[in-house]
């Protein structure tokens, strides 16, 4: 007999990655035939915690688990539309199948991520993902590309919501400055 699973994820009220853990639990008790309604409330209210990257991952992970039971969650996401970008930037729309319009400019780059397992490498990049065989790894290894030929401004990272100059500085003291690194 399908059953009907009904989850609230109000990120703003998740003050660790267990909050988070707690209330995607039931999406386990999931099998096929089973409905599954979600609303993701993502907006940020009263000042709370920006959307943190891992409570995004724990998200898409159980969500994509509902795939092996071809179950198609219903249900509605809403963000907070100064945030969105930041969300949208860390392919959280994508990695879900939603449809979501970006609004940024994504720069043409190799393969940023390559991952070694058994005997496969995994490359993901701009141009998407691809799989192909490899000699035999045990274990996973995970290689993460960094670009440092090109000036970041951190603050157009964040979309100019924080100077990080200054963060740096109180936290280091005024013998550190954060322009003496470069």
């Amino acid at each position: 007999m399908a059953r009907n699973i009904d989850i609230n994820l109000k990120i703003s009220e998740c003050l660790s990655h267990e909050d988070v853990i707690t209330t995607l639990s039931p999406l386990f008790q999931a099998g096929k035939g089973d409905c599954v309604h979600l609303i993701l409330d993502l907006t940020n209210t009263d000042g709370a915690h920006d959307v943190y990257p891992d409570y995004l991952l724990l998200i898409v992970s159980a969500l994509r688990y509902l795939d092996r039971f071809e179950i198609k969650p219903s249900g509605n996401i809403l963000y907070n539309p100064l945030k969105v970008t930041y969300i949208s930037r860390m392919d959280f729309f994508t990695n879900l199948n939603v449809d979501f319009a970006e609004e940024i400019k994504r720069k043409d780059c190799e393969s940023e991520l390559v991952i070694y397992s058994d005997g496969k490498n995994l490359y993901w990049g701009q141009e998407g993902k691809k799989v192909e065989d490899s000699p035999y790894w045990q274990g996973t290894a995970i290689f993460l590309e960094l670009r440092s030929d090109i000036c970041i401004d951190p603050d157009k990272v964040v979309d100019y919501r924080t100077d990080c100059a200054d963060q740096y500085n109180d936290m280091f003291g005024q013998e550190h400055s954060l322009d003496d690194l470069w």
